[in-house]
């Protein structure tokens, strides 16, 4: 059985609605990782343990490939040592931060050539890709921020990279096309990255794209092949769920119906170039 403090951990990564794939699946990892130490599992048990991981976030590909690899090892073996599931664990923790720091360090050369930049949400790639460049550039680069509804957490994004030295505008979701006139380029992250080059991202990134294609910006999407599914895209309608309405409004209105979702597709079209770890 899992402990409560596994189950306890779980749920908090299920509520996680800020942070991005790469974080999450880090912690997704770590909160595996502490629940072989405290126990000796079954493999039965693990298991189920990490399917129960699998679809806390199923529209970010990273958690669900980190897994699946796990399981794949975990079937090989009749029996599995505690030992042994740590090695595997950490095995899978050291190829996610090394595929990210290479994409990290190849974004940021990317960054570097242009001085105004539009982004969305809260991407730790992106963020980190920043926080590259060096301090003598940093005043020289205008960063305009998406606030990012209904979570919001554009603003968040927008106050760390203020604190890093780069001049940031934050504007509504909505104000993108009135802006995207005032930039060279557009980044953004993603969730999911499909073999034909289409992604999964922040909702709001989609007209975004429409947008930079229609003005000819250069539209970027930073993201490892830690996030590369298997799978075709006429699938990604799966990978998006509904959200909790309150987010949105918190008054109940009868014959009033509230949609919420956080994440959309973003055809490979749209996409000038994906910077990964290659």
């Amino acid at each position: 059985m899992p402990t409560e403090k596994f189950l306890e951990d779980l749920t908090k990564l299920q509520e996680d609605s800020i942070h991005g794939a790469v974080y999450l699946t880090l912690e997704a990892l770590k909160i595996l990782k502490e629940e072989v130490e405290r126990s000796s599992i079954f493999s039965k048990e693990l298991k189920a343990i990490i399917n129960e991981i699998k679809q806390t976030h199923e529209e970010m590909a990273s958690i669900s490939n980190v897994m699946n690899n796990i399981l794949a090892q975990i079937n090989k073996e009749e029996e599995i040592s505690q030992e042994k599931m740590i090695e595997i664990i950490e095995k899978e923790i050291h190829v996610v931060k090394h595929r990210e720091k290479k994409t990290v360090e190849n974004l940021a050369k990317k960054l570097r050539k242009y001085q105004t930049i539009m982004t969305i949400s809260a991407s730790g790639t992106i963020l980190e890709a920043f926080k590259e460049i060096p301090q003598k550039l940093r005043q020289k680069i205008e960063i305009y921020i998406l606030e990012s509804r209904p979570m919001f957490e554009g603003r968040q994004q927008a106050k760390k990279l203020v604190q890093e030295g780069f001049n940031v505008y934050l504007i509504v979701d909505a104000a993108m096309g009135f802006y995207l006139g005032n930039v060279e380029m557009i980044i953004v992250g993603a969730d999911t990255i499909f073999p034909d080059g289409a992604a999964v991202n922040k909702i709001g990134s989609l007209p975004l794209a429409v947008l930079a294609n229609y003005y000819k910006k250069p539209f970027f999407v930073a993201a490892s092949s830690n996030k590369l599914v298997n799978l075709p895209t006429e699938n990604y309608p799966n990978l998006i769920k509904s959200r909790p309405k309150k987010e949105v409004m918190t008054e109940t209105i009868q014959g009033l119906e509230i949609k919420n979702i956080y994440f959309e597709f973003i055809p490979a079209e749209l996409i000038t170039e994906i910077i990964s770890e290659d």
